[in-house]
């Protein structure tokens, strides 16, 4: 699935424009097959379990030091987030995500980025849908730098997924992503992206394509 370019002359605000228009041209033919308009909106939302709350309890409250959490409790998280029980999984990535939050930015580094990375590349839908969530959470971590020369890449092929399911879920994630790169490198890297994906072939995909354009829409005003 191969991006369109950008057409010289156009800011980045009337591309995402017409984008959208194709895109809602699309939706009003018919649902697809991407399921329907609640679920990617949020109105239908799905109770997750999740993991116990201790390990991020600890953070929150110093109980114990980042090394020794990096050390023991990190490290249980990020095997758990790879049980064969798609729900005990889920579960330990949410308490993950609320992590990430509370963690240096060098373990973020060398033990999340590294982790996103390689799910990304997974052969496996659940692990690349984890990246998905992975890199949204840490995108605005990093100087824009990193990101173009580590997360880019991995960024786009997750947008041109085979799996529709992981197109969309990425799709959600590139107000993040545009936010830690930047203007200039969000037009050249993320914006085709995008507005392929607004014009999707599953109806999922096209609503989180239109979603995004409104987030990043202030953005690309600035």
């Amino acid at each position: 699935m191969k991006s369109p370019p950008l057409e010289g002359g156009e800011g980045p605000c009337e591309i995402l424009q017409d984008a959208v228009h194709s895109g809602l041209a699309l939706l009003a033919g018919g649902r697809g097959e991407g399921g329907g308009v609640g679920g990617v909106l949020g109105l239908e939302r799905q109770e997750t379990q999740r993991a116990p709350p201790e390990a991020l309890t600890f953070l929150q409250g110093d109980l114990v030091p980042h090394t020794n959490f990096t050390h023991t409790f990190l490290k249980s998280i990020l095997t758990s987030i790879d049980s064969k029980d798609p729900v005990v999984a889920n579960a330990w990535l949410e308490t993950l995500l609320d992590v990430i939050d509370l963690l240096p930015k060098e373990v973020i580094k060398d033990e999340i980025l590294t982790l996103a990375v390689s799910k990304g590349q997974s052969q496996q839908v659940s692990a690349r849908l984890a990246a998905c969530k992975l890199i949204g959470k840490i995108a605005t971590k990093f100087e824009p730098f990193l990101l173009k020369t580590e997360v880019v890449g991995v960024v786009q092929s997750l947008c041109q997924d085979v799996c529709g399911e992981v197109r969309g879920s990425m799709c959600s994630q590139l107000a993040a992503v545009a936010r830690g790169l930047g203007l200039d490198a969000t037009k050249t890297h993320i914006l085709p992206e995008l507005v392929d994906l607004c014009s999707d072939e599953e109806t999922n995909v096209r609503l989180a394509g239109i979603n995004t354009v409104v987030l990043m829409i202030p953005l690309l005003d600035d």
